[in-house]
């Protein structure tokens, strides 16, 4: 099941203001304990629509809910004969939540119809926490033993991350014409810092 949301509403002849949002959940087919949902929200208003310079300020808000699924252990090289819909994980524990968040500003400036700058800048900061259930078979069963007597591992790694992009970025666009031939050229500088912290543990 999906719903989306688009509204772009102009404020003046030179001002616009723009929103999308999104619902989403998705179930796997006879996999009753995994699902995902996901939310989406999205804003910008743009300045000097139509004229020689324009500036767009955008935010993007993602949230996803997710039961993550890591399906059968493989057992003498290939899954084994059981229920697809045998889930070895914790359904009301599992989960993989994400959280991003974005901030764009786009600006552009025509000098005449030869020079064009643009710049971006970007924040964005995204967290994301999971405790998933990855079925391992435990020790090295013999070919041949029957699977009711091979046990899984049911280890719970769980781990939390932040990560951080701020970047900017500059293009100028110059286009001219010698000798009957048209030209086209591309400049551009761009600077980025990103940051990762993780924190890893086990259940």
């Amino acid at each position: 099941m999906r719903g989306t949301l688009d509204v772009n509403q102009p404020l003046t002849d030179s001002i616009a203001f723009r929103i999308n949002g999104m619902a989403q959940r998705a179930d796997v087919v006879e996999r009753d304990d995994v699902e995902g949902m996901r939310f989406g929200f999205a804003p910008a208003i743009a300045f000097g629509l139509g004229g020689r310079t324009q500036l767009t300020i955008s935010y993007l808000a993602q949230y996803e809910d997710n039961v993550p699924d890591y399906g059968h252990p493989f057992v003498f090289g290939k899954p084994p004969k059981i229920d697809r819909d045998t889930f070895f994980g914790f359904p009301d524990a599992d989960h993989e939540r994400t959280f991003a968040n974005i901030v764009t500003a786009k600006f552009e400036h025509r000098f005449n119809e030869q020079f064009n700058l643009r710049n971006n800048l970007r924040f964005s900061l995204v967290n994301r926490d999971a405790a998933v259930t990855p079925p391992r078979i435990a020790g090295t069963p013999a070919p041949g033993t029957p699977l009711e007597l091979i046990g899984v591992n049911r280890n719970r790694p769980n781990r939390e991350t932040q990560e951080t992009i701020l970047s900017n970025q500059t293009d100028l666009v110059a286009r001219f014409e010698t000798w009957g031939l048209k030209h086209t050229l591309n400049s551009g500088i761009e600077l980025a810092r990103e940051t990762f912290d993780q924190k890893r543990w086990n259940r």
